[in-house]
């Protein structure tokens, strides 16, 4: 896949000494590269008459801080430094990098005067906290980050927002919410996934000469998808091709009351390609499919009253026999009529995508069940049952979540959310496309429709599940560059689809509509 290597913390402190080494430079010469990186990206951000406050801590990213200031002030720009930690307690590179601010003459005051500066500037370069924090953000630099939060001015954050784990994403406390974030030598993969899309802001990278060395030394953890993968990835379809080439693919679900989620995984599935689809439903949920997905084959999955889990009748498993591919799960429901059609789908063997109440039944089972071929797709609730602990748990570290959710059920695991997590077991990716206007029904139920669509058609389960999710949220992007985040509808994604695939198609460097990752595609593309 053509991505972005993602790394943690401890990779990115050995990476800097390799590269320091390779490059002939000290540390401390790279620390000056980092802060004039710094410096650049702040003047991209200020007006020649803004003033500036750069909030330094007592580490390495409080070193970077004070190289920044000395370059701003340098390009003749107003620059103050909020000294948290007092220069005589400082050691190491960020007590050169304070002595030289010093010896420039750059003005440099306590955390007492934090308020009045803060008040007087109309740009905040953040060096509290960099991604050696690991435990909880002490109460005095939790009470200096509310300030800066509370005074809403913009923030350019170096590395990492203050309070972030670089690792998980998670803040570990009161957090810095960052405009824009610098991020230096490599990606951290904590800073695209989770609780860190709140506070990251626009990502950039400014890889200080270092990337390629830090690829060749250290192995990433993980891969951030950006938009130019779709189409790079698309397989192309032959000119004699008939609908039989592409798949035949069964979507079950849709109990008594729940033919909406039934019917918008058909239309997405419809929308991304399959050849042919049918859908195994629930007698009363026969005459909406047929309303709304003409394009796709129905049938009712119909059991005796006894006996309901092991009698259904012959054109139910004609119906499963017939599919070269399976979706299970939405709108399924988990009553009696639910578990029969689940325990029958799954003695099927087939390639199949399992959502919502499929997991949910999944979770409940008996005996743990363990299948190669199969993709889950479950949201941090659904996850949390999965594994049996809280949703708390999951958003902790998701990156952890996705892998024992893949160890213990075997297959691809989709952990959904803000930077969702694609896992095989031996490879992860992030997911850097995507929108908080997502956050509305029926939008996993439209994922899980255009999963099985590309499953039909013959990709791998890891490449159909990276695809969809990336596809999914690109195409929600596009509708929400035009007409906005608020009101964006499942269904909206679905009508976008179409469009996502043809463009991505014709132009692999296709433009994303998301900011957040829109810096990285021409990195990703070199």
């Amino acid at each position: 896949m053509h991505s972005l290597p993602l790394y943690c913390a401890e990779q990115i402190r050995q990476g800097e000494i390799q590269c320091a080494q390779s490059l002939g430079i000290s540390l401390y010469q790279l620390m000056q590269n980092a802060g004039h990186a710094v410096a650049m990206q702040a003047l991209s951000m200020a007006t020649t008459q803004q003033a500036i406050c750069v909030i330094c801590g007592s580490g390495n990213n409080g070193g970077d801080g004070y190289i920044a200031a000395i370059a701003l002030s340098k390009a003749g720009r107003q620059v103050c430094i909020i000294a948290l930690t007092p220069g005589e307690q400082l050691s190491g590179d960020a007590r050169l990098a304070y002595q030289s601010a010093v010896t420039q003459g750059v003005s440099i005051h306590p955390s007492s005067a934090l308020a009045r500066n803060i008040a007087q500037s109309d740009l905040i370069i953040d060096a509290i906290l960099g991604i050696g924090l690991s435990g909880s953000v002490r109460p005095h630099t939790e009470q200096i980050i509310q300030a800066i939060n509370r005074s809403q001015k913009p923030v350019l954050s170096i590395d990492i927002p203050s309070g972030l784990n670089a690792d998980t994403g998670q803040p570990m406390g009161e957090t810095i919410i960052a405009t824009q974030t610098l991020t230096l030598i490599g990606i951290k993969q904590g800073l695209v996934t989770g609780k860190a899309r709140d506070h990251v802001g626009t990502l950039t990278l400014a890889d200080l000469a270092c990337a390629k060395l830090l690829l060749q030394t250290q192995a990433p953890r993980a891969y951030g998808l950006t938009a130019n993968v779709i189409g790079q990835r698309l397989l192309p379809r032959k000119a004699s091709a008939h609908k039989g080439n592409h798949g035949k693919l069964c979507c079950i679900g849709g109990n008594q009351g729940m033919s909406g989620a039934i019917c918008l995984t058909t239309q997405a599935a419809l929308r991304s390609g399959a050849g042919l689809i049918k859908v195994l439903t629930h007698p009363h949920t026969i005459l909406p499919l047929q309303l709304s997905c003409i394009e796709a084959m129905t049938q009712p999955f119909e059991v005796g009253t006894k006996n309901i889990a092991n009698k259904p009748n012959a054109e139910n498993i004609s119906a499963m026999n017939w599919a070269s591919h399976l979706i299970l799960g939405p709108g399924l429901g988990t009553d009696a009529w639910a578990t029969a059609l689940f325990h029958h789908a799954l003695q099927q063997q087939k390639p199949m995508v399992l959502d919502a109440d499929a997991l949910t039944l999944l979770a409940k089972a008996q005996h743990p069940l363990r299948y190669d071929h199969w993709i889950l797709t479950p949201h941090p609730g659904e996850a949390a049952r999965l594994l049996q602990c809280s949703v708390s748990d999951i958003e902790h570290n998701r990156y952890q979540a996705v892998k024992e959710i893949q160890q213990r059920y075997g297959g691809v695991v989709v952990l959904k959310g803000a930077g969702s997590l694609i896992c095989d077991g031996y490879h992860t990716n992030v997911c850097l496309a995507g929108n908080p206007g997502m956050a509305t029904g029926g939008m996993g139920d439209v994922l899980t429709g255009i999963i099985g669509a590309l499953l039909a058609q013959n990709y791998s389960a890891m490449d159909a599940a990276r695809l969809g999710v990336l596809v999914h949220s690109h195409a929600a992007d596009t509708h929400a560059q035009h007409y906005g985040q608020i009101g964006l509808l499942a269904r909206d994604v679905i009508q976008a689809l179409q469009s996502v695939f043809h463009l991505a198609g014709q132009d692999r460097h296709n433009a994303s509509a998301n900011p957040f990752y829109e810096a990285f595609d021409q990195q990703a593309s070199n």
